[in-house]
């Protein structure tokens, strides 16, 4: 650790990885993040499409759970379930789309609460798949619809316009990048409240998450 760049926690995260490639004087620098999809990953998301009838649909996509680590866990940045029921029931009802849920094997928890409750025939769930098969089938869909997460980041990088939910953490260092990208954010004074040090203290009382409306999320959806 021999070279450092100065963090503050101002601008965007990618951008402080940049600074630290610049300063090792690497060039063709972009904020732009690529993964590489194999042949049996875009196999995998067309055989998904082609089982569940949804070639030519409206496909929206939506990440209920992650916000999870390794050694911790930030449930405090998921938006509730209870209103991705919701969302879910009022699009299927009103825009006619087909629903794929997307997650880890932990997340499976989620998808079955989501799908138990709206009953609907309309809804994929995928949760468990690897991140590159996911990421294909995120290709696929006409928005995704998460919280910041592990899957929000999968979804900008697949390509598709990514409606990201925003409370405790500051969208300006975590968010997507790029205009394509819709954020809806809570903004007030307890909120976003993730300090420079990782933490939530300051909001540790306060339910971020759940001022979000549904309205704004559901009318973002063209």
């Amino acid at each position: 650790n021999t070279k450092n760049v100065f963090f503050d926690g101002s601008k965007h995260e990618i951008e402080y990885y940049l600074d630290i490639a610049r300063l090792l004087r690497c060039k063709k620098l972009s904020a732009d993040m690529e993964v590489f999809i194999s042949k049996e990953d875009k196999k995998f998301a067309d055989e998904i499409i082609k089982k569940n009838k949804l070639k030519n649909k409206n496909i929206v996509g939506i990440a209920p759970g992650g916000a999870k680590n390794p050694g911790q866990e930030m449930s405090i940045k998921r938006w509730p379930t209870e209103k991705y029921i919701e969302l879910v029931e009022k699009l299927i009802k009103k825009k006619n789309v087909k629903i794929v849920i997307f997650g880890g094997k932990s997340d499976s928890i989620f998808a079955r609460k989501i799908k138990n409750s709206v009953k609907n025939k309309n809804i994929v769930d995928v949760c468990g798949k690897s991140i590159k098969e996911s990421i294909a089938l995120m290709g696929k869909c006409k928005y995704v619809i998460t919280h910041d997460s592990g899957p929000m980041h999968m979804a900008v990088v697949s390509g598709t316009k990514v409606i990201a939910l925003f409370g405790p953490t500051p969208s300006k260092r975590f968010g997507p990048i790029g205009k394509k990208h819709k954020i809806i954010a809570v903004d007030n004074e307890n909120c976003p409240c993730y300090d420079l040090f990782g933490g939530y203290n300051q909001c540790k009382d306060s339910d971020c998450m759940n001022s979000l409306n549904i309205e704004e999320v559901y009318n973002s959806i063209g």
